[in-house]
């Protein structure tokens, strides 16, 4: 077992990013206090030390051996099975389901232009965060369409408040269209909640001009067309594109260019399992502990636990294959993991559910949620360390 001072060392490169990502989102918000930076360090070691006692006693690489023996069909099989049921199961029902919630959002911004009350302005606020709820549970896969078409980007991108400002003090007709022709600084989910929430998350119902509830409703409506496009880009193809998913679960043929194996479309998901990992223990964890500790304001819309919780879920549902909109769990990454080393399957599978259980629980708990970073760093250490490899490997 470790000493304390053993412990310490090996914590300070954890505890230093955890300050980093803390003053990354600090650095975004109008105040930073130095002293909850320091209580943050503090209560990183603390909770990993004192909280976590078992973090650090001699966790050593999986003794099992890579399943070397291991059929190449088999394996070949099982990438096939993988590929078609991460988008059967993951992408089509994620991307259905947000074309859903960005539906009701358009109903429930309609019936608020019609009829502008406390009641109706709150109702919309509700779909809004139900509909981020559900884009924020996909962006461990927002490659293909939502990158190379740019669906993502206009769905959330950085706020532009001098330029809503500025087309509300214009005279350019509101319409869906003439919303599509803007930057998409001026759209998606960022540009609703600037208007349903106020940027300081105080809004009633009699600050919204006529002007602002038609923008608004025709935002609602971009962001909804938006979201079908996605979820039709992986269906069926858009504009003169074929459906994606047919690229993605062909990964390997000869006629295939963006996937030239199967192994490089397996890639792609753990990227995106990693990449969104990294932005939660690096920025999204430190932003909530800047909140908690009143070093930095709440987000528009707020939300943010719950919209970590759901970015979390996401990730994992993308690693073992299946999203609860599927009629069954398929296959996943997580199968070809196992396949080749069932321990580091397994030690990912525990953190995933250890970071979950954290955030549900972390309600104004800075060390709940330092203990979610921790099982999504072994996450990532885990996807780095020996699943990037393995897929890497010819």
């Amino acid at each position: 077992m470790y000493s304390v001072l053993q412990q310490l060392r090996m914590l300070a490169p954890f505890t230093f990013s955890l300050e980093k990502g803390f003053l990354r989102y600090c650095s975004r918000c109008k105040t930073a206090s130095l002293t909850a930076v320091s209580w943050l360090g503090l209560v990183g070691i603390a909770t990993l030390v004192h909280v976590n006692p078992a973090w650090g006693q001699g966790v050593t690489a999986s003794e099992s051996t890579p399943a070397d023996a291991t059929d190449l069909a088999s394996l070949s099989s099982l990438e096939t099975s993988i590929l078609q049921d991460f988008a059967d199961r993951v992408i089509l029902p994620s991307y259905a389901h947000l074309a859903v919630t960005t539906t009701d959002l358009t109903a429930t911004t309609t019936q608020l232009a019609a009829d502008p009350t406390e009641a109706n302005l709150a109702t919309a606020q509700s779909a809004w965060r139900e509909a981020l709820l559900a884009w924020r549970r996909g962006t461990a896969y927002t490659f293909g369409p939502s990158d190379s078409l740019g669906f993502g980007g206009n769905l959330e991108s950085g706020l532009d408040e001098a330029g809503i400002t500025e087309f509300l003090n214009g005279n350019t007709s509101i319409t869906p269209t003439t919303i599509a022709a803007l930057p998409s600084s001026l759209r998606g989910f960022e540009a609703i909640a600037y208007v349903l929430f106020g940027n300081d998350n105080s809004r009633s119902i009699d600050q919204l001009s006529a002007r602002e509830l038609t923008y608004l409703q025709a935002l609602a409506i971009d962001l909804q067309t938006t979201a079908q496009d996605l979820s039709e880009s992986w269906a069926t193809g858009v504009e003169g594109y074929s459906a994606y998913r047919q690229v993605f679960v062909t990964a390997g043929d000869s006629n295939n260019p963006a996937y030239l194996s199967g192994q490089a479309a397996l890639e792609e998901i753990a990227q995106g399992i990693l990449g969104t990992t990294d932005e939660i223990v690096a920025e999204e964890i430190p932003g909530i502990i800047a909140i908690l500790t009143e070093a930095a304001e709440p987000p528009v819309g707020g939300n943010s636990l719950a919209n970590i919780h759901s970015t979390t879920e996401g990730a994992y549902y993308a690693y073992v294959g299946g999203v609860p909109e599927a009629s069954r769990l398929g296959k996943g990454l997580a199968d070809y993991v196992a396949a080749n080393d069932p321990d580091v399957d397994a030690d990912i599978q525990t953190q995933f559910q250890i970071a979950l259980e954290a955030l549900q629980q972390a309600d104004g708990d800075p060390g709940t949620l330092v203990t979610a970073a921790i099982a999504l760093d072994q996450v990532m250490d885990q996807l780095q360390q020996e699943v990037l490899p393995l897929l890497q490997t010819p």
